[in-house]
């Protein structure tokens, strides 16, 4: 360590101290370090210099956490000094003992994350013909990430052998990360939109509602890193505060109301004498459904890490492993719920029926009773169902319940009006 004074004083003590010799010190009273200090009966490493330019060094004899301390035991004077330190483990290892897992912590992610790439180019390989655009998006991020991971890792890397970051690094992870963020949350949100599930495109107004807060989400979350401590900090942290508001409001509003318009129109194809739960539509609100206890989950994990990084001091690896996982958990979430499958669940006819599960929750969920109710006729690939009207916009924000056509042999067209036998009023 390298100190700068700008004033020469002779009543200043520089103290290098372990963990237990700095947990003693800071018990004692000032009047008696400073008396212990002038008797040389403290423990810490001393020195005091009448020269204003002092290099201190010391080796640590085991794993240990070093605390450096200037104390003033003369009059009160301000009194400016610069620092320029270098600490360096055994090999040769620049990172501190809290973060010397972090190159092998982001390889090994890496390594999962392309498993699972392997798994999924296998099931959309399996299943091509059923794609859709929000496939492709989930893909994309996919890639994405295993990228970002092995860009942290080369990062991490770096800093362990040379002790400091390059500008390159600095502006290729920090655009990196921007980029990957912008893609990640703008896919959230416009699967809660429900695009490409029940919309076939989004509008330009949507597209603003979803891509400005992302905007200014990233950018005032990767601003805020350097300015935290000044006034223009605080006012980029109330913007990241009010952006995080919004998108998660936007994620469950959205959300919910796409469960209940598919809800809704469920008891609308019961009323004309379809059985409801064998029709993709049921299948659409059942992804839904998921998705949204997806996200609850995320949430209140990413809340949990959070608590734990306040909690958690010394090691704080642990901290980056745990947002790893909860990254993970997520996109295990989510690409389960909307991966092809031998059928698909939102485009094509549905599985042989089996005995169902009778549950009593929310929404459209007693589904024994139409199992049950033989005046209720089996729906087939083809078969008209009812289209909702405009007249229960204010029942029903998003009215139209859109099924895109996917591969040559799959269209499914459920744009029809029913046969006026089997339509009734609701």
């Amino acid at each position: 360590m390298k100190i700068k004074m700008n004033k020469n004083r002779n009543d200043f003590w520089y103290l290098d101290c372990l963990e237990n010799q700095y947990k003693d010190l800071v018990l004692e009273d000032d009047t008696k370090i400073c008396s212990d200090l002038t008797k040389n009966k403290t423990l810490c490493l001393v020195q005091q210099e009448f020269n204003p330019d002092i290099d201190i060094k010391r080796k640590a004899q085991k794993d240990d956490y070093e605390y450096f301390l200037v104390i003033n035991c003369g009059e009160k004077e301000e009194i400016t000094f610069t620092l320029d330190y270098t600490f360096v483990n055994p090999h040769g290892q620049y990172l501190s003992l809290g973060q010397i897992p972090y190159p092998y912590l982001y390889l090994v992610f890496g390594f999962i994350w392309c498993l699972l790439s392997i798994i999924w180019f296998v099931n959309w390989y399996t299943h091509r013909g059923q794609q859709i655009k929000l496939h492709r998006l989930l893909t994309l991020i996919l890639v994405a990430k295993i990228v970002k991971l092995f860009i942290y890792y080369a990062e991490w890397n770096y800093l362990s052998k040379k002790g400091k970051d390059s500008v390159a690094w600095l502006i290729t992870r920090s655009t990196y990360t921007c980029i990957f963020d912008f893609i990640f949350y703008t896919t959230l949100l416009m699967i809660a939109s429900g695009w490409s599930i029940i919309k076939p495109r989004l509008s330009y107004i949507e597209h603003l509602k979803i891509r400005l807060p992302v905007l200014s989400l990233i950018l005032s979350k990767e601003l805020q890193l350097y300015f935290e401590l000044s006034w223009f900090g605080f006012i980029l942290l109330i913007i990241l505060a009010g952006s995080y508001f919004y998108i998660l409001r936007f994620l469950f509003e959205y959300t919910n109301n796409n469960i209940r318009s598919l809800q809704f129109q469920l008891l609308m194809i019961r009323d004309a004498g379809i059985r409801p739960i064998t029709t993709p539509i049921y299948s659409k609100y059942q992804l839904f459904r998921k998705y949204k206890t997806s996200l609850f989950y995320y949430i209140c994990l990413s809340i949990a890490v959070y608590g734990l990084s306040i909690v958690v001091v010394r090691y704080r690896w642990i901290i980056g492993m745990c947002s790893l996982i909860v990254d993970l958990i997520l996109y295990i979430g989510v690409g389960f719920t909307f991966c092809l499958r031998k059928y698909n669940e939102l485009f094509d006819e549905p599985p042989p029926l089996e005995e169902p599960v009778n549950r009593t929750n929310d929404g459209y969920e007693q589904l024994k009773s139409d199992y049950d109710d033989n005046s209720l006729e089996t729906w087939v690939r083809g078969m008209p169902l009812p289209r909702m009207e405009r007249s229960d916009q204010e029942l029903l924000p998003e009215s139209v319940v859109y099924i895109e056509n996917v591969g040559k042999k799959n269209k499914v067209d459920l744009g029809h009006e029913v046969s006026k036998e089997k339509k009734k009023k609701f």
